[in-house]
């Protein structure tokens, strides 16, 4: 496995998953996700919206994205490269991470449907990360 080629086709897919993350929670998903920690603590979605937050869920999706990448390539000898890898390394990832969110849910800071529709999500961007991550990964 070429190390510098998954850091750097890693932090692509880290973008990637920054600008759908940014889109998704600012623009589709901004006020309901703003009730669901509105109606746990008020003091929640204030929290979010500090540069320390947004920093961190940033340097999270970096952290994904070489991941996922890390993951393609590691797959790679046995499953060959291409979409079909990229595809089968988001799935993994996508539900690992799915798992540490699913906290949410059962802590009742999001109804299902709100989680549900976070989880789908993050599977499509996760999805698209992997396989532009994946295009420009080569050993």
């Amino acid at each position: 496995m070429n190390r510098q080629k998954i850091v750097i086709a890693g932090l692509v897919a880290g973008l990637v998953l920054n600008v759908i993350d940014f889109v998704s929670y600012r623009y589709l998903l901004g006020a309901h996700m703003a009730r669901a920690l509105d109606a746990v603590n008020p003091a929640l979605n204030a929290a979010m919206s500090t540069g320390r937050a947004m920093a961190t869920s940033i340097v999270i999706d970096f952290l994904l994205g070489i991941a996922l990448v890390w993951l393609y390539a590691a797959m790679r000898p046995r499953y060959g490269a291409g979409p079909r890898n990229a595809l089968m390394s988001a799935f993994f990832v996508w539900l690992i991470s799915s798992f540490a969110y699913s906290m949410f849910h059962t802590m009742g800071m999001m109804s299902t449907r709100l989680w549900l529709v976070v989880a789908c999500m993050a599977l499509v961007s996760m999805s698209i990360g992997a396989l532009v991550g994946g295009k420009l990964y080569s050993e």
